[in-house]
């Protein structure tokens, strides 16, 4: 049996951490160990010789480094990279009703809390700030409370997004294409926008839901509806 080392983000140490120490519960001592580090420590792990496989969730940017440092050894890789989480809503759904509002993250009972850090968090309000100047409707939320502690960012709703629209100087075009990563493009249709690792299709009827998702195409797809 072959063992295995996880690297979580410098960003969620503690819970990478936990993660393993859940799994290691239900694995032989030795198979799985967490190391914790920065950029250099993940480098050092892919480039070791004795590492045989390397899975990477992030950026293309750092997916494209992960390659090159591997390439001396030639493990299999498996690499999930950026991209935009389309989430469409049709216009027979109401959007009060399926947004869930942000919460205390240590709350059990709550689904959507704070933003990690407040680089994640320039993030999404730079991407709302920027449908907002190419004239996007905000149907609700995009007004964080900039004084309240915590990386809290309201529930949002974005509509009417001009994909053909140029961005602004401080958005790039790959970043922006289906709107912000937080907030959700309210459409009658997908058609246009280019989706990364997944995507989702809120309405009232199933089979219409079925039928939107696919010209999105993204990696994985759900859908859900209240009625056939």
């Amino acid at each position: 049996m072959g063992a295995g080392h996880r690297q979580p983000s410098e960003y969620t140490t503690l819970t990478g951490l936990a993660i393993a120490a859940v799994l290691s519960e239900a694995l032989p001592p030795g198979v799985l160990t967490a190391v914790t580090g920065a950029g250099d420590v993940g480098y050092a792990l892919v480039r070791d010789p004795r590492v045989g496989k390397v899975m990477f969730t992030g950026s293309v940017k750092t997916g494209m480094k992960v390659i090159e440092a591997s390439a001396g050894n030639m493990p299999r890789l498996t690499l999930e990279l950026g991209g935009n989480d389309a989430a469409i809503v049709l216009p027979d759904v109401d959007p009060q009703a399926i947004a869930e509002g942000p919460g205390v993250g240590l709350d059990e009972g709550n689904v959507l809390g704070p933003l990690q850090n407040q680089m994640q968090w320039n993030v999404v309000n730079r991407l709302v700030e920027d449908a907002k100047v190419r004239g996007a409707q905000v149907v609700m939320g995009g007004d964080p409370d900039t004084a309240a502690p915590g990386y809290f960012y309201p529930k949002t709703l974005i509509a009417d997004i001009d994909n053909a629209a140029p961005p602004t100087a401080s958005t790039s075009a790959s970043a922006r294409r289906c709107g912000p990563p937080t907030a959700t493009r309210l459409s009658p249709s997908p058609r246009g926008c280019k989706p990364g690792r997944c995507g989702s299709t809120a309405t009232a009827a199933s089979i219409r839901a079925s039928r939107s998702a696919a010209p999105s195409a993204p990696d994985t797809a759900w859908s859900s509806a209240s009625r056939d």
